[in-house]
């Protein structure tokens, strides 16, 4: 849903002009073309309600062929519903397949992993605003 746009704007013109791919496409500008490949409410668990590697916009992501590709995780995979301890080793294990999986599909993709933002407000059953000692984020970071 960030990479989206969700809360960008009231009409859905305002959320795709002010959503990050559209605003990274003004910065680099006509001699780059930006993919968006968000999908709200998904997440990298397999066995999620909603997992991102069946989703459209992932089979659209892979068909896309970027030389680069910047995957940040949303909110959603930031929740701590884990069982046991060391929450940072699912995250990691998902992220790693998630970026071997782009790897397969275009072998000379660069990927760029990017922190999941800080979560403020009524979120509370998230890590904490995922603070720099929160073991997802050292796990992603190890990627």
């Amino acid at each position: 849903s960030i990479t989206y746009g969700q809360g960008a704007g009231e009409s859905p013109e305002d959320v795709a002009s002010a959503a990050y791919p559209a605003v990274l496409q003004r910065l680099l500008g006509a001699g780059h073309t930006v993919g968006t490949f968000g999908a709200p409410g998904h997440t990298l668990r397999p066995d999620g309600p909603r997992p991102y590697a069946s989703s459209k916009a992932f089979a659209e992501g892979l068909a896309f062929q970027p030389e680069i590709a910047v995957v940040m995780l949303g909110t959603n995979d930031s929740y701590r519903d884990e069982e046991g301890g060391d929450w940072g080793a699912p995250v990691a294990a998902r992220v790693g397949s998630l970026v071997a999986e782009l790897r397969e599909s275009n072998p000379d993709l660069r990927v760029l992993l990017a922190s999941p933002p800080a979560i403020f407000g009524s979120h509370s059953a998230c890590c904490s605003a995922l603070p720099p000692s929160c073991s997802a984020l050292a796990a992603i970071r190890a990627v």
